[in-house]
């Protein structure tokens, strides 16, 4: 004969475990402790969080009202149609006049004074220096002074045909000859030695 067991029996069931009222309350209070814990570090981060904020608002009021400032002049200065024309009509005079000056120093035919001066510093001989050096379109001045009278003559011989030249010796315990030449359409004649 089938024989029927009751598992809900007292006996047959595991005994129950109740927690007393000393581990929940110690529970109780690890809890408690771990959320003031949590809350504390909240409240701490907030505050940090706030104070970079605010910094990052004033930072922000401050770039705003830089870009709105800048932005007013960019209006006063672009935004005149007449104030555009004269700054144009400036810069074109400004540009006239300097290619009026390119013109002048280019428009001889001996040259501009960069190449002048080339010329100049290759053919002069070593006893022979410039004290002075005075160009204008067709125009050109030199003096100097030179410790060997020969090395002048045969440096203005290389040079051509000179409108006027002064030579004086200056005293002292070396003989010294200053010069001065005139050379182009300007350049006087009168009193011419060579």
């Amino acid at each position: 004969m089938p024989q029927q067991i009751n598992l809900f029996h007292p006996v047959l069931l595991a005994p129950k475990h109740h927690f007393p009222a000393l581990a929940m309350a110690q529970a109780l209070g690890l809890w408690s402790l771990a959320l003031m814990a949590l809350a504390g570090f909240s409240l701490w981060r907030s505050s940090a969080l706030q104070a970079e904020m605010a910094g990052a608002e004033t930072r922000f009021n401050v770039e705003r009202t830089q870009l709105g400032q800048a932005l007013a002049a960019q209006q006063a200065t672009t935004g005149d149609p007449a104030a555009l024309k004269q700054e144009l009509a400036q810069l074109q005079a400004r540009l006239a006049e300097r290619q009026r000056l390119l013109d002048d120093l280019g428009g001889s035919g001996s040259g501009t004074p960069t190449k002048l001066l080339q010329e100049l510093a290759h053919s002069l001989p070593q006893p022979v220096w410039l004290t002075s050096i005075g160009w204008a379109p067709g125009q050109l001045a030199l003096s100097g002074q030179t410790v060997d009278i020969e090395a002048l003559r045969q440096w203005l011989e290389r040079l051509g045909p000179t409108a006027t030249l002064r030579v004086e010796r200056r005293e002292g315990s070396t003989a010294v000859w200053a010069f001065r030449l005139g050379q182009g359409q300007g350049a006087a004649a009168d009193g011419a030695t060579r």
